[in-house]
């Protein structure tokens, strides 16, 4: 088994293994997906802009950041029209989708990192960082990771100082959400008092 690292989902990662690994298709109910990352309150129709359904999660490979990419097949679209697409796009568009497909084939963590002749280095991408906590001088962040649903047993609370490392800009547009970690410290890095 290989050493487990934490990583970001854009793409930064701390480790690169070049295999591809190709996994087992499985038959799934069409969830949304959007075609294209890009503004979704954008009133073009133009082609980039177009939401599109996931039909079927086909396969999947490990590239070379240490990220997954899944072979998806679109409604209404050939099997040869099907493109690879990050997993972190997957889960921001057809959730649902993506979780069936690892519950389908055994699960994320046994189907990547246990089973077959060459598991693949135990990799974690950081999807989305949930709520934080005071913690002594500091803060512990819960984080929601790639492939994983945001349920507390799938979830893991990280030091802040590790998230500022891989994933600095996940962290700062989080504090931006919640209005900045110094309102939540009191004077001399002490908690606020409850009013």
């Amino acid at each position: 088994m290989g050493s487990t690292e934490l990583l970001q989902s854009n793409g930064n990662t701390l480790t690169t293994p070049d295999s591809a690994t190709l996994g087992r298709p499985v038959d799934n109910n069409t969830k949304r997906m959007t075609e294209n990352a890009g503004d979704q309150n954008n009133a073009s129709n133009s082609a980039e802009d177009t939401e599109i359904e996931v039909e079927k999660l086909l396969e999947y490979r490990q590239v070379t950041d240490g990220s997954i990419e899944f072979l998806v097949k679109w409604v209404g679209q050939s099997k040869e029209e099907a493109s690879f697409e990050p997993e972190h796009e997957i889960q921001q568009g057809a959730a649902e989708t993506l979780y069936d497909y690892w519950r389908a084939i055994g699960g994320r963590n046994k189907t990547l990192f246990y089973e077959g002749k060459d598991p693949l280095p135990e990799t974690y991408h950081v999807f989305k960082i949930l709520h934080h906590e005071k913690k002594g001088t500091g803060f512990q962040l819960e984080v929601q990771w790639v492939g994983y649903p945001a349920a507390s047993s799938t979830t893991s609370l990280e030091p802040e100082a590790k998230l500022k490392k891989i994933c600095p800009k996940l962290l700062e547009k989080y504090w931006e959400r919640k209005g900045g970690g110094e309102i939540y410290i009191g004077r001399r890095g002490r908690p606020r008092r409850a009013h």
